[in-house]
């Protein structure tokens, strides 16, 4: 991925720009842990489960961001997500 290549998941611009301090240090934490697992050609399933144990994930949610980890190898593709919609957007009226 290039500097300036446009992420596929809408949201994830605002994401990198407003990501907090605290948000970098999980997605270092993160990227750790999960990168020995997307450099391997082959991983047990007990290496999942200790990394999701080690991540206080659940088991699919580690396979999912190895396999985002290894589609994009940046720290930034660990930053957590915030759920739901992007704070002052607005549901369009249905007058």
């Amino acid at each position: 991925m290039s500097a300036n290549a446009v992420p596929e998941r809408p949201g994830k611009i605002d994401a990198l720009h407003s990501a907090s301090d605290k948000d970098w240090a999980e997605a270092a934490r993160r990227a750790a842990i999960i990168r020995p697992l997307s450099e391997a050609q082959r991983y047990s399933k007990a290496a999942v489960q200790a990394a999701a144990k080690s991540l206080g994930l659940s088991i699919p949610r580690t396979y999912r961001l190895v396999q985002n980890f290894r589609s994009h190898p940046l720290t930034a593709s660990l930053l957590p997500l915030k759920r739901g919609r992007v704070t002052g957007s607005r549901w369009p009226s249905l007058r």
